[in-house]
Protein backbone atom coordinates (compact mmCIF):
# COMPACT_ATOMS: atom_id res chain seq x y z
CA UNK A 1 0.00 0.00 0.00
CA UNK A 2 2.81 2.37 0.88
CA UNK A 3 4.65 1.63 -2.32
CA UNK A 4 1.57 2.28 -4.38
CA UNK A 5 1.08 5.69 -2.87
CA UNK A 6 4.72 6.54 -3.44
CA UNK A 7 4.41 5.54 -7.09
CA UNK A 8 1.40 7.74 -7.62
CA UNK A 9 3.10 10.67 -5.93
CA UNK A 10 6.19 10.20 -8.11
CA UNK A 11 4.09 10.18 -11.24
CA UNK A 12 2.37 13.40 -10.19
CA UNK A 13 5.68 15.09 -9.47
CA UNK A 14 7.11 14.12 -12.83
CA UNK A 15 3.97 15.31 -14.60
CA UNK A 16 4.21 18.69 -12.90
CA UNK A 17 7.90 19.00 -13.72
CA UNK A 18 7.61 18.06 -17.39
CA UNK A 19 4.21 19.60 -18.00
CA UNK A 20 4.49 22.94 -16.22
CA UNK A 21 7.95 23.85 -15.00
CA UNK A 22 10.01 22.91 -18.05
CA UNK A 23 7.75 24.61 -20.60
CA UNK A 24 7.76 27.84 -18.57
CA UNK A 25 11.55 27.85 -18.48
CA UNK A 26 11.76 27.31 -22.23
CA UNK A 27 9.40 30.25 -22.86
CA UNK A 28 11.42 32.52 -20.63
CA UNK A 29 14.64 31.50 -22.36
CA UNK A 30 13.09 32.16 -25.76
CA UNK A 31 11.93 35.63 -24.70
CA UNK A 32 15.33 36.54 -23.31
CA UNK A 33 17.34 35.24 -26.25
CA UNK A 34 17.87 37.00 -29.70
CA UNK A 35 15.18 36.75 -32.39
CA UNK A 36 16.12 34.00 -34.79
CA UNK A 37 16.81 35.25 -38.34
CA UNK A 38 15.90 32.95 -41.18
CA UNK A 39 17.84 33.84 -44.37
CA UNK A 40 15.85 33.88 -47.63
CA UNK A 41 17.24 33.14 -50.98
CA UNK A 42 16.76 35.66 -53.82
CA UNK A 43 14.46 33.36 -55.71
CA UNK A 44 12.54 32.50 -52.54
CA UNK A 45 11.70 36.10 -51.62
CA UNK A 46 8.00 36.58 -51.41
CA UNK A 47 6.72 39.07 -53.96
CA UNK A 48 4.78 41.94 -52.50
CA UNK A 49 1.21 42.32 -53.65
CA UNK A 50 0.62 45.23 -56.06
CA UNK A 51 -0.28 48.52 -54.49
CA UNK A 52 -3.99 49.10 -54.87
CA UNK A 53 -4.93 51.94 -57.17
CA UNK A 54 -6.76 54.94 -55.81
CA UNK A 55 -10.41 54.62 -56.57
CA UNK A 56 -12.99 57.32 -56.77
CA UNK A 57 -15.30 57.42 -53.80
CA UNK A 58 -18.29 55.23 -54.24
CA UNK A 59 -21.58 56.85 -53.47
CA UNK A 60 -23.43 54.70 -51.00
CA UNK A 61 -27.06 54.38 -51.89
CA UNK A 62 -29.30 53.13 -49.16
CA UNK A 63 -31.24 50.00 -49.95
CA UNK A 64 -34.79 50.65 -50.98
CA UNK A 65 -34.18 54.16 -52.31
CA UNK A 66 -34.68 54.52 -56.06
CA UNK A 67 -31.98 56.56 -57.78
CA UNK A 68 -33.05 58.91 -60.56
CA UNK A 69 -30.46 59.79 -63.18
CA UNK A 70 -31.10 63.27 -64.57
CA UNK A 71 -30.75 63.42 -68.35
CA UNK A 72 -27.94 65.45 -69.80
CA UNK A 73 -29.09 68.98 -70.60
CA UNK A 74 -28.30 69.88 -74.19
CA UNK A 75 -28.06 73.68 -74.71
CA UNK A 76 -30.61 75.00 -77.16
CA UNK A 77 -28.93 76.75 -80.10
CA UNK A 78 -29.79 80.46 -80.43
CA UNK A 79 -32.53 81.19 -82.95
CA UNK A 80 -31.25 82.32 -86.27
CA UNK A 81 -32.60 85.53 -87.76
CA UNK A 82 -34.84 84.99 -90.77
CA UNK A 83 -33.35 85.88 -94.08
CA UNK A 84 -34.33 89.31 -95.31
CA UNK A 85 -36.17 89.05 -98.61
CA UNK A 86 -34.54 90.64 -101.59
CA UNK A 87 -37.65 92.58 -102.48
CA UNK A 88 -38.65 95.23 -99.95
CA UNK A 89 -41.89 96.63 -101.37
CA UNK A 90 -44.65 96.96 -98.79
CA UNK A 91 -47.18 94.20 -99.27
CA UNK A 92 -49.98 93.12 -96.94
CA UNK A 93 -50.67 89.41 -96.56
CA UNK A 94 -54.03 87.83 -95.87
CA UNK A 95 -54.52 87.52 -92.06
CA UNK A 96 -54.34 83.96 -90.80
CA UNK A 97 -56.62 82.64 -88.07
CA UNK A 98 -55.99 84.38 -84.73
CA UNK A 99 -52.95 86.14 -86.18
CA UNK A 100 -52.23 89.81 -86.69
CA UNK A 101 -51.75 91.30 -90.13
CA UNK A 102 -48.18 90.89 -91.32
CA UNK A 103 -46.42 93.43 -93.49
CA UNK A 104 -43.57 92.29 -95.73
CA UNK A 105 -41.29 94.88 -97.29
CA UNK A 106 -39.90 94.07 -100.69
CA UNK A 107 -37.49 95.96 -102.85
CA UNK A 108 -38.47 96.28 -106.49
CA UNK A 109 -36.01 94.98 -109.10
CA UNK A 110 -33.36 97.29 -110.47
CA UNK A 111 -35.26 97.73 -113.73
CA UNK A 112 -38.34 98.95 -111.89
CA UNK A 113 -36.23 101.31 -109.76
CA UNK A 114 -34.66 102.77 -112.88
CA UNK A 115 -38.09 103.22 -114.43
CA UNK A 116 -39.34 104.92 -111.26
CA UNK A 117 -36.37 107.30 -111.25
CA UNK A 118 -36.98 107.97 -114.94
CA UNK A 119 -40.63 108.68 -114.16
CA UNK A 120 -39.60 111.06 -111.38
CA UNK A 121 -37.30 112.90 -113.75
CA UNK A 122 -40.00 113.12 -116.39
CA UNK A 123 -42.82 114.07 -113.99
CA UNK A 124 -43.70 117.75 -114.45
CA UNK A 125 -42.60 120.01 -111.62
CA UNK A 126 -45.10 122.78 -112.35
CA UNK A 127 -48.79 122.48 -111.85
CA UNK A 128 -50.92 125.43 -112.98
CA UNK A 129 -54.49 125.24 -114.12
CA UNK A 130 -54.72 127.16 -117.37
CA UNK A 131 -57.93 128.92 -118.29
CA UNK A 132 -59.48 128.29 -121.66
CA UNK A 133 -58.79 130.88 -124.29
CA UNK A 134 -61.23 133.76 -124.14
CA UNK A 135 -62.68 132.91 -120.71
CA UNK A 136 -60.29 135.04 -118.56
CA UNK A 137 -58.07 137.94 -119.61
CA UNK A 138 -54.29 137.41 -119.55
CA UNK A 139 -52.07 139.58 -117.40
CA UNK A 140 -48.88 141.13 -118.77
CA UNK A 141 -45.58 139.35 -118.21
CA UNK A 142 -44.61 135.69 -118.05
CA UNK A 143 -42.05 133.29 -116.57
CA UNK A 144 -39.78 130.91 -118.49
CA UNK A 145 -38.37 127.78 -116.81
CA UNK A 146 -34.59 127.73 -117.45
CA UNK A 147 -33.55 125.06 -114.90
CA UNK A 148 -35.38 122.06 -113.50
CA UNK A 149 -37.50 119.26 -114.91
CA UNK A 150 -39.70 121.64 -116.91
CA UNK A 151 -37.00 123.50 -118.85
CA UNK A 152 -38.56 125.32 -121.79
CA UNK A 153 -42.01 125.62 -120.23
CA UNK A 154 -43.68 129.03 -120.08
CA UNK A 155 -46.09 130.33 -117.45
CA UNK A 156 -48.69 132.98 -118.27
CA UNK A 157 -51.11 134.41 -115.74
CA UNK A 158 -54.77 135.42 -115.98
CA UNK A 159 -56.85 137.91 -114.07
CA UNK A 160 -59.40 136.32 -111.73
CA UNK A 161 -62.34 137.91 -109.94
CA UNK A 162 -61.85 139.23 -106.42
CA UNK A 163 -59.33 141.40 -104.57
CA UNK A 164 -56.49 138.90 -105.15
CA UNK A 165 -57.15 138.55 -108.85
CA UNK A 166 -53.65 139.84 -109.72
CA UNK A 167 -51.69 137.85 -107.08
CA UNK A 168 -49.94 134.57 -107.96
CA UNK A 169 -48.47 132.35 -105.21
CA UNK A 170 -45.72 129.71 -105.54
CA UNK A 171 -45.04 126.72 -103.27
CA UNK A 172 -45.02 122.97 -102.75
CA UNK A 173 -48.54 122.87 -101.32
CA UNK A 174 -51.77 123.29 -103.26
CA UNK A 175 -53.44 126.66 -103.71
CA UNK A 176 -56.28 128.58 -105.31
CA UNK A 177 -57.32 127.82 -108.85
CA UNK A 178 -55.57 129.94 -111.52
CA UNK A 179 -53.76 131.87 -108.77
CA UNK A 180 -51.24 129.32 -107.52
CA UNK A 181 -48.25 127.57 -109.12
CA UNK A 182 -47.50 124.27 -107.36
CA UNK A 183 -43.83 123.19 -107.51
CA UNK A 184 -43.26 119.48 -106.84
CA UNK A 185 -39.71 119.77 -105.48
CA UNK A 186 -38.50 118.95 -101.94
CA UNK A 187 -36.28 122.05 -101.98
CA UNK A 188 -39.30 124.31 -102.38
CA UNK A 189 -41.15 125.54 -99.28
CA UNK A 190 -44.87 124.96 -98.83
CA UNK A 191 -45.46 128.66 -99.45
CA UNK A 192 -42.31 129.99 -101.08
CA UNK A 193 -43.10 133.32 -102.77
CA UNK A 194 -45.77 135.34 -104.52
CA UNK A 195 -46.04 137.72 -107.47
CA UNK A 196 -48.17 140.86 -107.16
CA UNK A 197 -49.11 143.04 -110.15
CA UNK A 198 -49.11 146.74 -109.29
CA UNK A 199 -50.23 148.59 -112.36
CA UNK A 200 -47.85 147.32 -115.03
CA UNK A 201 -45.02 146.18 -112.73
CA UNK A 202 -44.66 142.83 -111.04
CA UNK A 203 -43.29 142.67 -107.47
CA UNK A 204 -41.85 139.45 -106.04
CA UNK A 205 -42.50 138.88 -102.31
CA UNK A 206 -40.58 136.30 -100.23
CA UNK A 207 -42.81 134.07 -98.05
CA UNK A 208 -40.18 131.71 -96.54
CA UNK A 209 -37.94 132.90 -93.72
CA UNK A 210 -35.71 129.80 -93.74
CA UNK A 211 -35.69 129.11 -97.49
CA UNK A 212 -35.84 132.53 -99.18
CA UNK A 213 -36.34 133.12 -102.86
CA UNK A 214 -33.21 134.25 -104.74
CA UNK A 215 -33.25 137.01 -107.39
CA UNK A 216 -30.15 137.45 -109.55
CA UNK A 217 -28.05 135.56 -106.99
CA UNK A 218 -29.22 137.60 -103.97
CA UNK A 219 -31.58 136.08 -101.41
CA UNK A 220 -34.51 138.15 -100.18
CA UNK A 221 -33.72 138.23 -96.47
CA UNK A 222 -36.69 137.85 -94.17
CA UNK A 223 -40.31 136.97 -94.76
CA UNK A 224 -42.15 139.71 -96.64
CA UNK A 225 -39.10 141.11 -98.42
CA UNK A 226 -40.12 142.55 -101.80
CA UNK A 227 -38.33 143.36 -105.03
CA UNK A 228 -39.68 144.85 -108.27
CA UNK A 229 -38.91 142.56 -111.20
CA UNK A 230 -37.29 143.74 -114.40
CA UNK A 231 -36.83 142.18 -117.80
CA UNK A 232 -34.51 139.16 -117.69
CA UNK A 233 -34.35 138.78 -113.88
CA UNK A 234 -33.33 135.31 -112.73
CA UNK A 235 -35.61 133.90 -110.01
CA UNK A 236 -34.61 130.79 -108.00
CA UNK A 237 -37.09 128.82 -105.90
CA UNK A 238 -35.21 125.78 -104.68
CA UNK A 239 -34.15 123.74 -107.70
CA UNK A 240 -36.56 125.53 -110.02
CA UNK A 241 -35.16 128.58 -111.84
CA UNK A 242 -37.27 131.07 -113.80
CA UNK A 243 -36.48 133.91 -116.20
CA UNK A 244 -38.85 136.88 -115.94
CA UNK A 245 -40.18 138.38 -119.14
CA UNK A 246 -42.09 141.65 -118.92
CA UNK A 247 -44.06 140.94 -122.09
Amino acid sequence: MTFALLGVALVLVLAVVFGVILPRRRRRAALRGPIPMVPFRREERASLPPRPTRRSPVEVVPIGVETVVSPEVVPTPPPTAPAVPIEMRAMELEPAANEDRVRVFRMPPATERREERRDERTTPTLRLERAQDGTLPFLPGRLEVVEGRDVGQEIKFVRTPGPDGTTITFGRSEGAQYRHVQLHEPTVSRMHAKLVLDGKSWSLVNLSATNPVVVNGLALSGEGSTVVLREGDRIEMGEVVFRFRAK
